[in-house]
């Protein structure tokens, strides 16, 4: 799990398993969620909207069809990424640490 530091000084971590939110923080976590960049078949690139729509989110979630895993390291630039594979996606993604 990805937790930051509070502004009191203590972990996300420590303030969830104390059961409450830490002061001034939202507790709540946003997702980008992503599928089917079929890249380079659909496009050379991923559109620089997406960077737009995900400003702001704590994780990307892609659901498949990556096809290369320069698309996951764009995405990782926004925020941190985590991955399942598509019917279409190659052997070589298999070994990708973000493949959940």
């Amino acid at each position: 799990m990805l937790f930051s530091a509070g502004q009191n000084g203590k972990s996300q971590a420590d303030c969830l398993d104390a059961g409450t939110p830490c002061p001034g923080e939202d507790p709540r976590m946003r997702i980008g969620l992503i599928t089917d960049t079929h890249i380079p078949d659909a496009a050379g690139e991923l559109p620089a909207r997406i960077a737009e729509i995900f400003d702001g989110v704590d994780l990307i979630l892609h659901a498949g069809d990556v096809y290369q895993s320069s698309v996951l390291d764009e995405l990782e630039r926004i925020a941190p990424v985590l991955v399942a594979l598509g019917d279409d996606d190659s052997v070589g993604l298999f070994r990708d640490r973000r493949v959940e």
